[in-house]
């Protein structure tokens, strides 16, 4: 799958820890539930308590999950890991975090790799119980695995449309430091293009724009967003253009995942492809639930070509394995240190 996948031996991690599921679904906790909302999930903004305790029921764990598998994956590349181990302390900015799904499952993917530094995140969401749930499960887990997270909320609302959410995004990152080790968007930025009626494009390009320049020279950008039909437009269609069109008009910053995408990105024939990646979660109130999303991992040049002349030089691209990019289930991301190793 686009070079992420060598080997069929062993699987993604499908499941939260223990001590996190029974904190979710206690009723004594937060006692969420499992139910597919469907069209109702594509926007959280308004969500009040009953619909944000389903959310932590069904959704959560699959941004747990996603994240926690994906972002170990990152952590694993060799170059990653050597100057990520350094660190004392590591600033991450979560737009549009929700519940924190994805920020907990960096949590415990820093946590897997044996990285103790203090994490500092910056969190924007524009629904205020959401972060209030983000804040407990933040202590809930730096309690359990040993990492101690400091959480600054930003509670704002964005508008819809590319030029307003420009205006308003670059208000919001001018009070952040200018210096972050991630900066994450995971099924947000297409809420924005869901919801907004007037314009054209969505607001990935200028969320790149904008965001880039904050990177530390060590620093990454992950962007997960959902595969379905928006407007009469394939969202993850929308997401490979707008990062194309980001990437041929700025030099500093290169794509890193996946492999084969990054590798062919100065010479990529594709048009209207994207990558496609899919595995199932369990948990206590679902024993088999199926996800489908596509991601792409970004970083500074000097970062993303040590990492690439690691990949294996013949990493597949959409163009090889279809549109959208075939997907073998059953397997797991590779854990890369130094070198290309099939398990």
């Amino acid at each position: 799958m686009n070079g992420l996948y060598i080997g069929n031996t062993q699987q993604w991690s499908d499941s939260i820890p223990t001590h996190l599921e029974d904190f979710l679904f206690s009723p004594n906790a937060l006692g969420a539930r499992f139910q597919r909302l469907r069209c109702e999930a594509q926007s959280n903004l308004y969500a009040d308590q009953e619909k944000l305790r389903i959310y932590l029921g069904t959704y959560f764990p699959r941004s747990f999950c996603e994240s926690r598998n994906l972002h170990t994956l990152l952590l694993g590349l060799d170059p990653v890991r050597q100057l990520w181990s350094q660190k004392r302390t590591i600033h991450i900015l979560d737009f549009g975090s929700g519940t924190g799904g994805n920020v907990c499952g960096l949590v415990q993917a820093l946590a897997d790799s044996g990285i103790k530094a203090k994490v500092h995140v910056y969190s924007i969401d524009g629904n205020k119980e959401a972060l209030m749930y983000q804040r407990i499960l933040l202590e809930h887990m730096q309690e359990h695995i040993g990492i101690t997270v400091d959480l600054t909320v930003i509670n704002e609302v964005f508008p819809n449309d590319p030029e307003g959410f420009s205006q308003k995004f670059r208000q919001v990152v001018a009070t952040l430091p200018h210096q972050l080790d991630l900066i994450m968007a995971w099924k947000s930025l297409s809420e924005l293009f869901i919801a907004d009626q007037t314009s054209f494009v969505g607001s990935y390009t200028p969320f790149f724009e904008i965001s880039a320049p904050l990177l530390a020279q060590d620093g990454l950008m992950t962007v997960l967003d959902v595969t379905i039909k928006a407007r009469q437009k394939w969202l993850p269609v929308v997401l490979s253009k707008d990062l194309r069109q980001f990437l041929n008009n700025q030099t500093d910053v290169a794509l890193i995942i996946p492999f084969g995408c990054a590798q062919r990105q100065d010479h990529c024939p594709a048009r209207g492809c994207y990558p496609k990646f899919e595995f199932s979660v369990s948990h206590q109130d679902c024993g088999y639930d199926p996800i489908k999303f596509s991601f792409f991992a970004l970083g500074r040049k000097d970062l993303a070509k040590s990492i690439l002349k690691r990949a294996p030089v013949d990493a597949p691209c959409q163009d090889e394995l279809g549109k959208p990019a075939a997907v073998v289930s059953r397997l797991r991301p590779l854990s890369l240190y130094g070198k290309i190793v099939e398990r």
